[in-house]
């Protein structure tokens, strides 16, 4: 169930679905696969007031895509992520900090995956530029490596490195218009 995050005061963003991205990166019998997500969320951030910025965003679960149908159907199983009683996973971050480097920030927010709630840093580049009409433009990267079997994903067979490495590579694009 999706809830409204509500801050006054502070750039809400937009999110723009066709430039942005939620991609991973993971082995499979000693070979890298790349999947993506479907996302979308609630963006209240200001460089000039970290301490007033939230951010939630909500994974669909079932819209992984692989490259592969049977990989992407064992994906929704039980022993993977269970989307029939997990199909969402959740980003909520409401704590972050300036980088070493400028336009880099690091949100701390906690993942729920799988029913399963661990803390993250997520360490992300940011650049606002002003659009046509005053609106502006912030465009995102990050790069995060999170650990499958924190969150319980690969169950029974799966439970091991034997097939599916534990480490999970996420990169995230994000491109979104103030509001």
């Amino acid at each position: 169930m999706k809830s409204e995050i509500l801050v006054s005061d502070i750039y809400k963003w937009i999110i723009d679905k066709s430039q942005s991205s939620l991609r991973f990166k993971a082995m499979q019998y000693g070979q890298s696969f790349e999947g993506d997500f479907s996302f979308d969320g609630q963006i209240f951030f200001d460089p000039e007031k970290l301490d007033k910025s939230k951010v939630r965003v909500y994974i669909d679960i079932s819209s992984i895509k692989t490259g592969s149908v049977d990989r992407d159907s064992q994906a929704k199983s039980k022993d993977w992520f269970d989307v029939a009683t997990y199909p969402n996973a959740v980003f909520d971050a409401e704590k972050f900090e300036k980088g070493n480097i400028d336009n880099s920030y690091i949100a701390h927010g906690y993942l729920t995956l799988r029913g399963v709630k661990l803390p993250v840093q997520l360490p992300f580049n940011l650049k606002i530029v002003e659009e046509d009409h005053g609106k502006l433009q912030a465009i995102m990267a990050a790069e995060v490596e999170l650990s499958r079997f924190g969150f319980g994903v690969g169950q029974g067979q799966w439970n091991s490195e034997d097939a599916i490495s534990d480490k999970v590579t996420v990169y995230i694009g994000l491109v979104a218009s103030s509001h």
